[in-house]
């Protein structure tokens, strides 16, 4: 069975395609690991890597805008039996002794915390979506590049 016709990374527009989904999908989904994709992406593909790059930290915004919002409007009512921590967490991010922009950067850049949870905050605490947006896009943008062009820079020297 020839499976060739069904590779959506023979063409740049299936890589472009099958990254904006993936990287949607993993922004909503943790147990789905974008830099994972990334380094499959960039060790055995030929995809140009910028906009492989900016593709993803645009499906992955996508996502945490989405989050942001939930955490915004409407998280606190189901939050139920997990209030107690959602409250503790809040309180958390508001007193950081470096503010919550310093959180949301380095959440952006290294992944700790875990950014997932860090921009449902960022709703609740009712941060500016722009100014979240203004933080992190640049952040996850540099993560997203060191995770695709690493494996290609390790490539060269091997």
């Amino acid at each position: 069975m020839d499976l060739t016709g069904v590779n959506p990374f023979t063409t740049p527009g299936g890589t472009h395609f099958t990254t904006l989904v993936v990287s949607l999908l993993s922004g909503l989904i943790p147990l789905i690991h974008i830099e994972t994709y990334l380094i499959a992406v960039a060790a055995l593909t030929p995809a140009a890597g910028w906009p492989v790059v900016l593709i993803t930290t645009v499906g992955q915004m996508l996502a945490k805008v989405i989050l942001y919002q939930a955490g915004r409007h409407g998280l606190r009512p189901i939050a139920g039996r997990f209030r107690g921590k959602l409250e503790r967490a809040e309180e958390a991010f508001r007193q950081h002794k470096a503010g919550p922009d310093i959180v949301v950067l380095t959440s952006a850049v290294t992944g700790f915390p875990p950014f997932y949870g860090v921009s449902v905050m960022a709703g609740v605490l009712r941060l500016p979506l722009g100014r979240f947006l203004l933080i992190a896009t640049p952040a996850r943008l540099l993560r997203f590049t060191l995770v695709f062009f690493a494996p290609r820079l390790v490539k060269t020297f091997l």
